[in-house]
């Protein structure tokens, strides 16, 4: 069985599996670059034959080629993942000195200022006086009250009706029995008599006047305040730290002169037939074919 017997019984992606286009790594397990691969492959190699020891288990189950590619892979990863990279750096091919410089310069200022306050005390006194003379305190009062003219009558009326005797005893001297010595009968039938009495006042004005005389002697009140603060002595102390940091890049590139421009542009020459899907696949024709090749009258051995 020959590869491209090989690539046409499998047909998409014969170097490599669902699982790795998953899940690899760049750029193997981008499905393009698996089809320029298989077509670099098929083209350069196709008449190549499978190993022996792989023809008849490929015929049963094509995807041992495809487990084994897989293998080759993730055992050389880093290999492939720093040939890549390398195609992909930019450069300028007639430069051989390219340097950038980051310089910080640091600036560093300490240094401290004290101010020290002795210890002081503030007293505030004050005196008040007030001087009061003596005073005579007089409280007057005066009450009046007017009374008009009253007249006042009582009239009073008895009636009488029969006799009425008054009798006058003595007693001689020689006794203490007393006798008749004459006797005054009046009989009425009928007498009223009569008592009529007036009394007036005369209108009148009582005034009262209380008048009531405090004597306060000279007197004389004085307030006196004092207030003192004492403040004990203090260090005011200032500190200070400046950084300053100023950073600046260089940029140096170009020909220092080791190497002349023509021996770098060769050398670019050289760069430019780099082939990583050749290189990957001279790998896969070493670990699937038997590598040797008859053609043209040459013989190819890769071993």
């Amino acid at each position: 069985m020959t590869i491209n017997d090989y690539i046409a019984k499998v047909g998409n992606n014969p170097f490599t599996n669902a699982d790795f286009i998953t899940n690899g790594y760049t750029p193997l397990n981008d499905t393009t670059f698996q089809s320029v691969l298989s077509d670099y492959i098929s083209f350069n190699h196709g008449e190549l034959n499978i190993r022996y020891t792989l023809e008849d288990s490929v015929l049963e189950n094509p995807s041992i080629i495809q487990n084994a590619v897989v293998n080759w892979y993730n055992t050389h990863k880093y290999q492939y993942e720093t040939l890549y990279n390398t195609t992909l750096l930019k450069y300028e091919p007639l430069q051989n000195y390219d340097r950038t410089e980051e310089v910080t310069d640091s600036t560093e200022r300490t240094g401290t200022n004290d101010t020290t306050f002795g210890s002081r005390t503030d007293t505030s006194t004050a005196n008040n006086t007030t001087n009061i003379g003596a005073q005579d305190n007089t409280n007057k009062d005066d009450e009046t009250t007017k009374i008009g003219a009253i007249n006042t009558e009582t009239n009073s009326s008895t009636s009488k009706k029969g006799s009425e005797s008054n009798e006058k005893e003595v007693a001689p001297y020689d006794s203490e029995s007393y006798y008749n010595q004459e006797k005054d009968t009046l009989s009425f039938t009928n007498r009223s008599d009569t008592n009529n009495s007036t009394t007036t006042t005369n209108a009148r004005t009582d005034t009262r006047t209380n008048t009531i005389t405090e004597k306060v002697g000279a007197r004389q009140d004085t307030t006196e305040s004092s207030t003192s603060n004492t403040f004990g002595g203090h260090t005011d102390a200032t500190s200070r730290n400046e950084n300053e940091t100023y950073t600046h890049k260089s940029h140096m590139y170009g020909n220092i002169g080791v190497t002349t421009s023509q021996q770098m542009l060769e050398s670019e020459r050289e760069v430019a037939y780099f082939n990583f899907v050749s290189i990957v696949a001279h790998d896969i024709i070493k670990l699937i074919a038997i590598c040797i090749y008859w053609g043209g009258g040459k013989k190819w051995l890769n071993n």
